[in-house]
């Protein structure tokens, strides 16, 4: 509470500084305003690419990120495209997180965002220096708005953000450049050539410091080449904060790796790990970088004097050599992170594959749901053996008899803290995480995945909810002295096991066919028909004094119980069987 207050109280005097400046200075005015406006087009452009349905950035990840080489072309292409590493990054963190890709993956398509990152500074250079770009902001901004209220047509309203997102780019470009054009004949940064170093640390720290607090490399790198062009920094200045804007733009994904899987850290600390790595190569060796920018600089004829485009053409040529000097060595990367980073083991199993962030991405969060219910039911299905007295080993093989079971070492455990390990978590962390996904999808087809992957999780639930009471009954009955006792209790823990290879197999089918509903139907009946005839032979011992009534109605209640777990698992199987799946 305290931390929330004192953000508040940040705010709000940075907000009452900003604005007294800006009553004081029109040039103040239009910068923040610009800078505010550009923010907002990022925003926009962002939540626009995420709302396009079909799983438009799902599918462009899935299509182009198999290798290394395929990833860093993705993450370049997406960004080229979408103006924004950030969410590059973070969609990166995402998938990560919900095991979709690889952590190798995920650092080609971070390496390659940051090429693609280096087109906005094209953009600024090339196009917002020479032309009145708001004259095609204020269009832009206007259809896009209109768009938006296209709210029966999810994709027209989804393009009608993209399109208001770069109108608000150019417009904000715009306010900026002219707040800079206002300071030009103030005063400048000029530390002069005696003080180059101190110069250099100083707009190095402003470049990491403006982009953690912005969190746009693309906003900053605006923000440099505006100030270049007004004559407000130096080139050199301009090359301090470039290079400090690569190392700031890793605060994002460190940010949003917090909270998540302990592979999304290790992607953030690795996205971090090189970003400074590279800064310290360049200034080392930035005479060099200069050198070859000169060089290209010549071979493209660019006009010498033209600093803006020399800014545009660093920043490539930086992250270019960048990428090519670490994307061999991806592999040996990878290795490093995992023995860097370890996960600290847990007696409590948690959610492996769902994450908050994925929401935003129907598809691909449907998906994750999916796999996690499939971890759940891997789960329900060890408690289930253990609970009974069932060697999964032996059922793998596909060879359960009689002697094995009599042979079984029981494994001392309280099935209440096995459900606590196995269960509870990942059970509450799909129902958040559905619940969050189902408000969000708004479409009907996926609003019915969603409810059948819930219903699919409840009965695993309840499921070893119920085995908790039934197993003490299993396991002290196992080997009883009255043997028509435990011939019964035998063949319940024998009914488990064939339940148990049934379902596996129904499972292994890719798609709901014919042949899995009907198997699952069969299933169902056989169920019925053992419980009745269970039934039935419990009562034929009773009225033959084969077994004590409290015996008898004790285990009448044990079978009664064992039927509800069976259908409880052959219900979830049946949810899980009516999607479409995909091979973990």
């Amino acid at each position: 509470m305290k931390k929330h207050r004192l953000k508040v109280i940040i705010v709000l005097v940075i907000a009452v500084l900003i604005v007294v400046f800006m009553v004081r200075n029109h040039a103040v005015q239009y910068f923040a305003a610009g800078l505010a406006i550009f923010l907002l087009g990022m925003m926009f452009l962002s939540e626009g690419f995420k709302e396009i349905n079909g799983g438009f950035l799902e599918k462009l990840l899935r299509k182009f990120s198999g290798t290394k080489t395929t990833s860093v072309i993705f993450g370049a292409l997406t960004t080229m495209i979408m103006q924004s590493s950030t969410l590059v990054t973070i969609l990166s963190l995402s998938f990560l997180s919900a095991s979709l890709i690889t952590l190798g993956q995920a650092l080609g398509i971070v390496f390659g965002a940051n090429i693609g990152s280096t087109t906005s500074g094209w953009i600024i250079a090339g196009i917002g220096l020479k032309l009145d770009i708001s004259i095609l902001g204020m269009p832009l901004i206007a259809i896009g708005v209109l768009m938006m209220f296209m709210k029966d047509n999810i994709n027209l309203k989804a393009l009608g953000k993209i399109l208001a997102g770069v109108g608000f780019f150019f417009l904000g470009i715009a306010y900026i450049k002219t707040g800079f054009n206002g300071y030009a004949n103030s005063f400048s940064f000029n530390f002069g050539d005696k003080n180059y170093v101190l110069a250099f640390s100083i707009f190095f720290i402003l470049g990491i410091v403006i982009t953690s607090i912005i969190q746009s490399s693309f906003a900053t790198l605006t923000i440099i080449i505006l100030a270049l062009n007004a004559g407000t920094i130096t080139y050199d200045n301009a090359l301090a904060l470039v290079i400090g804007t690569n190392v700031g733009g890793v605060v994002t994904a460190l940010i949003a790796s917090i909270s998540a899987s302990l592979d999304s850290k290790k992607l953030a600390i690795g996205n971090t790990i090189f970003n400074i790595a590279i800064a310290i190569v360049c200034i080392a060796l930035l005479p060099y970088f200069k050198d070859i920018v000169n060089f290209l600089d010549d071979l493209f004829r660019f006009d010498p004097k033209n600093y803006t485009l020399k800014i545009a053409l660093f920043h490539t040529t930086y992250n270019v050599i960048a990428v090519l000097l670490m994307t061999p060595f991806i592999p040996l990367f990878e290795k490093a992170l995992n023995k860097m980073l370890k996960s600290k083991k847990s007696q409590v199993d948690m959610p492996r594959y769902i994450d908050p962030s994925l929401i935003p991405y129907i598809n691909t969060a449907t998906e994750a749901l999916q796999r996690e219910v499939r971890h759940l039911f891997s789960n329900a299905r060890y408690v289930l053996s253990v609970s009974v007295g069932l060697s999964l080993d032996k059922l793998k093989q596909g060879s359960l008899s009689a002697s094995d079971l009599d042979n079984y070492e029981w494994v001392d455990i309280s099935l209440k803290d096995l459900y606590d390990q196995k269960i509870r978590a990942i059970f509450d962390g799909i129902i958040e995480f559905s619940s969050s996904l189902s408000l969000a999808s708004g479409d009907e087809k996926f609003s019915k995945e969603i409810f059948a992957l819930q219903n699919s999780a409840r009965s695993l639930a309840e499921a070893t909810r119920n085995l908790i009471t039934l197993h003490t009954h299993l396991r002290k009955f196992a080997n009883s002295k009255n043997k028509i006792l435990t011939e019964q209790y035998l063949q319940l823990r024998l009914m488990f096991g064939f339940l148990i290879c049934e379902l596996e197999e129904v499972l292994t089918f890719k798609e709901d066919s014919m042949e899995s509903k009907t198997r699952l139907k069969n299933l169902k009946e056989s169920f019925k028909l053992k419980d009745k005839n269970a039934l039935k032979e419990v009562e034929k011992l009773l009225s033959n004094k084969l077994l004590e009534v409290d015996v008898a109605t004790s285990l009448l209640s044990d079978i009664s119980f064992s039927f509800n777990v069976a259908k409880d698992f052959i219900n979830s199987t049946g949810y899980l069987i009516k999607l479409h799946k995909h091979d973990e």
